[in-house]
This record gives structure tokens, sequence and C-alpha cells, in this order.
């Protein structure tokens, strides 16, 4: 393998643990993808092993959990070879801002059932409540109002982010795809 390559795969295996909550996986399952992603070729299980300096039982689950998820293929083996070889799946960043484009979704429903509930609360008028409180009902209000503001905002940001990955994923992804039956 070229040093340049090498060398490059070493720096992203070792930045990976620093993202790993994002991909909401461990920090050796991302350096796992870390290294997949960045190899231009499928990899074998020991290869992987001695990479990483993890046990191959390690290795298998980690290998088994990013293939339930989608984000590594089991790939062809060259002919001869009893081994499995593993490599990232081609259509990763698509299907990743897909799974966080839910899940932000649901952390948007979250906070608006929360602050239609505190509203609810709040419009819950009690008629005893002297000029103080009803001034800090209305703060609080404003304060829930902007909180629901930012919080749309954000969503309609996030979802027009990961609808233009998306789509630059799949172009990307049909260019390689035409680059490599060109070769």
């Amino acid at each position: 393998m070229n040093r340049n390559i090498a060398e490059a795969q070493q720096i992203m295996i070792e930045y990976a643990t620093q993202i790993s909550d994002v991909m909401g996986v461990s920090d050796g399952a991302a350096r796992m993808v870390a290294l997949l992603y960045m190899s231009p070729s499928a990899i074998s299980i020991p290869v992987i092993c001695e990479r990483l300096s993890l046990t191959k039982g390690t290795v298998s689950l980690y290998l088994r959990l990013l293939e339930e998820r989608g984000v590594i293929l089991r790939a062809r083996a060259p002919q001869g070879s009893r081994q499995k070889f593993y490599e990232i799946n081609p259509h990763l960043w698509r299907d990743l801002a897909r799974d966080m484009s839910r899940r932000h979704r649901r952390r948007l429903e979250i906070t608006e059932e929360a602050v239609e509930k505190s509203l609810a609360a709040l419009n819950e008028s009690d008629k005893t409540a002297g000029a103080e409180d009803r001034m800090a009902e209305r703060l609080i209000v404003e304060r829930l109002e902007k909180f629901r503001m930012i919080s749309t905002l954000s969503g309609r940001m996030v979802e027009n982010f990961f609808s233009d990955s998306d789509r630059e994923s799949t172009e990307t992804g049909k260019e390689t795809a035409r680059r490599i039956r060109i070769e």
C-alpha cells in the first residue's frame, strides 16, 4: 500500500474515536469504519485485526453490528480465498443522512410535545395568581415560543442539509460508478 494512503488511513482511524458518538457506535467500531472508508478495496478480517490491534472476536462483533446497520457490506472474496472480506457501504453518506434526519425529526417532535405541554400548564389560569406570577408566566411563555421557533428553524436547516447531502451522495455515487465502468 502507498505510504501516503497508509498515513491518511492512520490519521482517520485515530480521529474516528472523537466522532464515534455521532455515528452511535463504540470507539473501536468507529475506528473500523474509518479503516474501511479509507481503504480503496475490501479488507479481510485478519488484516482488520492487525491494522486496529483488535482480537478476532472483537472485530467479528463490530463487523456484525456495522453490517446490521448497513454501514459496511460483505465483499466478494478474491478467487481461491476462504476469508471474509468487508468494504464500506458505497451509499454510506446517503444512508447516514437519512438516519440522522429521522433521529433529528424525532427529537423535534419530543421538543414540540414538551413545549405544548408546558404552554398548556401555563394556560391553566390560576385566578388567584398575583401580578408578579402573571408576569413570570408571560416571560416563560415568550421563552417557550422562542424555543419553539429556534427548534423549528433548526429542523428546517437540518432537513435542507440532509436533502442536499442525499442528492450530492447519489450524484457522487453515480459519477464513481460511471468512472469505474470506464476504467
